[in-house]
């Protein structure tokens, strides 16, 4: 009932409700603690999200997308030294994954789209992060590196948005550019966004329809 909830109707509180009673009944398993945690992310209760995020990565801490909820979720709640280790994390797994494949062709292949993707997104958000913590302690070195993590995520964004053919590159925004222009011209008053969306289900799930 959860799942159909969950996927089908949309009807978030009741799918919220039977996941909870899922839970009550010992059926605590990763895959039902992560969608609670999503219902709570979504609906900006992060504490409740963190918690349940926390228990499903007991089981399954190597969840490239339950790495990024879980580093999500603590940099909105402004734990940036936190969310930072989340990050470092699926980064260096998603590197890693990347190093398995002599080329890349997110134009043509839907897995290296979503890992690319993931690629841009990480390298986003763990800048954001870092660039806080600079902002919070006065260490240029962290700045730096926040930087570098801009570019990365640029030329991420680059690659999944370039047609390989006519080499233009598609509409739409690419945060990282915005968030390194606005952060080198110092405004006082822009603050760093994130991607805030997270994946519906853990890596390898597939969507009830």
């Amino acid at each position: 009932m959860g799942d159909i909830e969950y996927f089908i109707s949309g009807d978030m509180d009741a799918a919220l409700k039977n996941y909870e009673h899922s839970v009550l009944n010992k059926n605590s398993t990763p895959t039902v603690n992560y969608r609670i945690g999503v219902i709570n992310y979504n609906k900006q209760n992060y504490e409740n999200a963190l918690t349940f995020f926390i228990k499903a990565l007991e089981k399954k801490d190597a969840d490239q997308n339950l790495l990024l909820a879980a580093g999500n979720t603590l940099a909105l709640r402004g734990d940036n030294f936190a969310a930072q280790g989340y990050y470092n994390r699926l980064l260096s797994l998603l590197n890693e994954e990347k190093a398995h494949h002599a080329l890349l062709f997110p134009q043509a292949k839907e897995e290296d789209s979503q890992l690319v993707e993931m690629i841009l997104k990480t390298n986003n958000n763990l800048g954001v992060v870092l660039n806080k913590i600079a902002r919070q302690t006065g260490n240029s070195q962290m700045n730096g590196k926040s930087f570098e993590c801009f570019v990365e995520s640029i030329r991420a964004w680059d690659a999944l948005t370039r047609n390989q053919e006519t080499m233009v590159r598609l509409g739409g925004s690419n945060l990282a550019l915005q968030n390194s222009k606005y952060i080198s011209a110092s405004m006082a008053e822009f603050e760093p966004a994130i991607y805030t969306d997270i994946p519906r289900t853990l890596v390898g799930e597939k969507v009830l329809k």
